[in-house]
């Protein structure tokens, strides 16, 4: 399980994904409460994953910046020597190797799922979706 979770962070922050960024935004809608707490609803479990990086792009963007660059190496560029310490680590793990033998040993639609989160930083400020 934990192997599982390493990979799909691994591979959500390394690989760009096949289905369009747009194509996901007209298949989801987020409903939000009078609490405020996300509801999505999608045809697809790509559409609801790329939901819910949405609406957790709009309630704490700054974590997902701070664990994409660590994901791509990036981090001490943003932090300077601490985070220069986490990519160091990121690169010792040697996570693209890894990401590059066990590709294969997941779904099409495990990984359509895993791919479609990226997305949402791209088509952020040119794309709105449906909420009520």
């Amino acid at each position: 399980m934990r192997f599982q979770f390493l990979l799909s962070f691994i591979l959500l922050f390394s690989h760009q994904d096949q289905l369009s960024a747009q194509t996901l935004a007209s298949q989801v809608e987020i409903l939000r409460d009078t609490f405020g707490v996300p509801h999505i609803l999608g045809k697809t479990d790509a559409a609801v994953a790329y939901g819910l990086a949405w609406a957790h792009a709009e309630d704490d963007f700054k974590t997902i910046q701070l664990t994409m660059l660590s994901g791509k190496q990036m981090l001490g560029r943003h932090l300077g020597k601490s985070g220069a310490a986490v990519d160091y680590v990121v690169g010792l793990m040697r996570c693209g190797d890894l990401v590059q033998r066990q590709m294969d040993t997941l779904s099409p639609e495990y990984l359509a799922v895993i791919r479609a989160i990226p997305r949402v930083s791209m088509l952020m400020r040119s794309t709105t979706i449906r909420r009520y």
